[in-house]
């Protein structure tokens, strides 16, 4: 066996370097759970919420696109890929601010609008906090504008031009000049929207092929 001085020495051995022992062991793995569970809850505290992606989309709220899309995304909020604040919010909040100027039909389509720009997002959303895929804010801009010019179409765009009186379309091109910068009409993504939307409303009216042939195509 050891001797009584060999069995001192381990003993100021363990005292500097303590061996491990089977209740140590066991406090390690229950600390080791405790952080797996508090760092589970962590992230699950970070996921939208459930509206996000049914009632608050909805609706014409715009604090959506800062609640939902740009907690999701986490964009500039200005720029050209800041696309939640900078464009999304801005223009919803916008067009909801000069909702009076508006007569009543076109009224109903920007109402209508908000609601279809939002819900045509939400896949993207939950593609990227509920999926985990690495859609950026370049590609999320992209996406967003476009399904403008098949919202604004649904939404009844295009009898604004052909159901209302005279009266009310001067009504509604001078409350959208009023409600628009005239610089973001400007960008080709502005640029291809615009046209996508006059193609889109020109292909119920078959008498007019003519301008539409005449129409630019937009592949960017």
């Amino acid at each position: 066996g050891d001797s009584p001085k060999q069995g001192s020495n381990l003993k100021k051995v363990s005292l500097f370097f303590p061996l491990p022992s089977f209740a140590s062991t066991t406090r390690l793995f229950i600390m080791k759970a405790i952080l797996l569970i508090f760092a589970t809850l962590c992230v699950t505290s970070l996921a939208l919420p459930e509206a996000c992606y049914t009632i608050d989309a909805k609706t014409d709220n715009c604090s959506w696109y800062q609640d939902c899309l740009q907690a999701g995304f986490g964009c500039p909020t200005t720029g050209d890929d800041g696309y939640p604040i900078h464009y999304g919010y801005y223009y919803c909040s916008k067009f909801e601010s000069h909702l009076s100027l508006y007569p009543s039909k076109a009224q109903e389509w920007i109402q209508k609008t908000l609601i279809c720009l939002k819900e045509e997002l939400v896949p993207t959303l939950e593609d990227r906090v509920e999926e985990g895929q690495n859609i950026t804010c370049s590609q999320l801009t992209n996406i967003a504008f476009d399904t403008h010019p098949t919202c604004y179409v649904n939404s009844g765009f295009c009898q604004l031009w052909t159901d209302q009186s005279f009266y009310d379309k001067v009504k509604t091109i001078d409350a959208l000049m009023k409600t628009y910068k005239l610089k973001d009409f400007l960008t080709r993504r502005a640029i291809k929207q615009v046209i996508e939307t006059l193609k889109d409303c020109l292909l119920g009216h078959p008498e007019d092929e003519f301008v539409l042939a005449a129409l630019p195509r937009f592949d960017f």
